[in-house]
C-alpha cells in the first residue's frame, strides 16, 4: 500500500511540474523587435522564434528579407543558437531579462573574433534600450 501511495505522489508531482516546464519553454516563442550592433553600425530587424519539441527555430528578417536562419536549444538558462545564411555562419547566446532577450553573437567569418550585442524585445512593446 505504501508503495502505491508513493507511486501516486510521484506521478502527481511529475504531472504538476510538466505544464510549468512547457510554459517556460514556449514563453520564448514569438516575434521580437531586434536591435543590435555589428561592430560598424547599429541595425534593426524582426526576429521570429518558433519551437518544435525541444528545438527552437529562429529567423532574422531585415527590410522584409530573411537574412539569417538559426536552430537552437535552451541550455543552462540560455538560448543558444547556431545561425547562418549562404555567406556566413555564427553563434548567438541569449539570456532572459524580463520579457526581453539580451544576446551576444559572433560570426565565423570575423577574423577579429569580436562579440556583438543584440537585444530582442517582444514586438509591439517599448523598443529595446
Amino acid at each position: 500500500m505504501r508503495a502505491i501511495i508513493l507511486t501516486l505522489v510521484s506521478v502527481l508531482l511529475m504531472l504538476s511540474t510538466q505544464p510549468v516546464a512547457v510554459a517556460q519553454a514556449t514563453s520564448l516563442v514569438g516575434t521580437y523587435d531586434c536591435r543590435g550592433n555589428d561592430g560598424t553600425e547599429d541595425y534593426l530587424a524582426t526576429v521570429t522564434i518558433t519551437l518544435r519539441k525541444e528545438t527552437y527555430y529562429v529567423t532574422w528578417d531585415k527590410e522584409g528579407q530573411t537574412g539569417y536562419w538559426g536552430i537552437g536549444r535552451m541550455e543552462g538558462g540560455q538560448l543558444i543558437v547556431a545561425y547562418g545564411n549562404p555567406k556566413s555562419l555564427g553563434l548567438a547566446m541569449y539570456r532572459r531579462d524580463g520579457a526581453r532577450l539580451i544576446g551576444r553573437w559572433v560570426d565565423l567569418g570575423d577574423e577579429k573574433g569580436e562579440v556583438h550585442p543584440e537585444t530582442l524585445t517582444p514586438a509591439g512593446t517599448r523598443a529595446a534600450k
